[in-house]
């Protein structure tokens, strides 16, 4: 691997994958995974071969770094792999994580709960869920040497990831893709009209 993106999936990595590939990078999102290397990672999280397979595979469909799941779950047996890859660990604030995973992930307005109900089913999962994000932050802090990492807020731009690549920064405004508000658009874009995702949809048509 050139590059293993550790950041959390709500954390502008949709946005990083962008930049990336902007800067010349061939990025396997989550779209390319689920197309081209869901086998071997299935096999690898069953336990049936090795992490360089995982690696191998991406390399024979000409990726050169990873984003999202699962590949940031296992970026650390990504990283040991992979003697002179650079990791980029994009994050936000956690405030900002746990807006975007309510929007995304659980749309329901949780004002319906009263408030006790909000103290004993809400609140714990979201603090848990801060615990996990800051335990990552410092794992990815504390394995990869400093002069191999990024960590970076798409609101700082392209300066730090352009440097950290050695590469010029374009003249075009960094993106910022699947914002919360737009988020039902942006999966229907991005993977529904995947070739993937077509696919998916014809096989359920057919299984209707």
């Amino acid at each position: 691997m050139e590059i293993i993106c550790a950041g959390y999936p709500k954390t502008s990595t949709k946005s990083c994958t962008s930049c990336l590939r902007t800067l010349g990078y061939k990025v396997a999102d989550i779209t390319e995974t689920m197309e081209f290397l869901s086998d071997v990672w299935f096999e690898y999280i069953n336990g049936r071969c090795s992490i360089r397979k995982v690696i191998d595979e991406y390399k024979k469909h000409g990726f050169q770094a990873n984003q999202d799941f699962p590949g940031h779950a296992y970026w650390e047996e990504l990283f040991h792999a992979s003697p002179n890859a650079k990791v980029i660990l994009t994050y936000v604030m956690k405030k900002k994580l746990l807006r975007n995973c309510n929007v995304a992930l659980y749309p329901a307005d949780w004002h319906v709960f009263t408030w006790q109900k909000q103290n004993e089913l809400v609140i714990p999962y979201w603090e848990a869920m801060e615990d996990v994000y800051e335990a990552h932050i410092r794992r990815v802090k504390e394995i990869v040497p400093e002069k191999r990492l990024l960590v970076w807020n798409i609101k700082d731009g392209w300066e730090p990831l352009c440097k950290f690549l050695d590469k010029p920064v374009p003249d075009s405004p960094i993106p910022h893709l699947n914002k919360s508000a737009k988020h039902n658009s942006f999966i229907d874009n991005l993977i529904m009209e995947s070739p993937v995702g077509k696919e998916m949809i014809s096989h359920w048509k057919w299984c209707l």
